[in-house]
């Protein structure tokens, strides 16, 4: 199926994107891709262990960002902006994950409208040390660019840099503030880009580091990246009860 017309022009208009376009054209020339969610589902539902028993095996305690003031304001400007947030990374953990390792510098792919990254900076922020670097292009079709990261407030915002360009172009320019003490990959959920990401998330992440990736149900990438550099992953379900997320500490 081809773009609209509407879609065409959305991407004309932004030269940062130029390159998905072409991507994503060669894919959909290429055609359906094999479905792997009931495998990777099933195997990741045999793996998984309970939140606080995950957040135990990745080295900190489990704490429930969502209980903060903080957090509970960001939410409600959304909903006040009209907007529903779904399929939000596991913010609970990332947050956890950063408040408990006390890292010095951190990478995000995927922000959305930065619940994720606030989470993140709230946990930078309570340990008085860190920096968060994210990256996230435009929202296919969206008319307002500036929405990415909305739910930052500006006094967190010090401490932050956002690349506004895609995978490819954000990972190449992100290696010059690492290497990183944690990396979250919540953006492309295609095997394709998971397969391009998750090996230079890896090289630019500390030994003793943290590698956390939302939606690992969609495929068998990430527990297939996990064998291939020799590490047991830890799986859990999000607070909700959905999709699978995944971790592991590299050696």
């Amino acid at each position: 199926m081809g773009l609209s017309p509407s879609m065409v022009i959305w991407y004309l208009r932004r030269p940062v994107v130029w390159g998905e376009l072409i991507r994503g054209g060669a894919r959909r020339m290429r055609g359906p891709v094999p479905d792997e969610r009931p495998a990777a589902s099933a195997r990741c539902a045999e793996l998984a262990v309970p939140r606080e028993q995950a957040a135990e095996a990745l080295g900190f305690e489990l704490v429930d960002v969502t209980e903060l003031e903080e957090y509970q304001r960001a939410r409600k400007l959304l909903a006040e902006r009209g907007v529903h947030v779904a399929g939000a990374g596991d913010t609970a953990m990332l947050y956890s994950a950063c408040l408990g390792t006390r890292p010095g510098s951190v990478l995000e792919t995927g922000v959305a409208h930065g619940l994720s990254s606030l989470a993140i900076l709230l946990a930078l922020s309570s340990n008085g040390s860190g920096c968060l670097t994210s990256i996230d292009m435009p929202y296919r079709g969206s008319s307002d660019d500036a929405y990415v990261g909305q739910a930052v407030p500006q006094d967190l915002r010090s401490g932050w840099t956002l690349l506004r360009v895609p995978d490819r172009r954000g990972l190449s320019r992100a290696t010059k503030s690492g290497p990183f003490d944690v990396v979250h990959y919540d953006s492309d959920k295609t095997r394709a880009g998971r397969e391009f990401a998750y090996p230079r998330l890896w090289s630019m992440l500390r030994s003793g580091g943290v590698f956390l990736s939302d939606d690992v149900g969609d495929d068998l990438a990430f527990v297939e990246f996990a064998a291939s550099v020799g590490v047991t992953p830890t799986i859990w379900r999000k607070a909700d009860g959905g999709d699978f997320v995944g971790g592991f500490s590299k050696p």
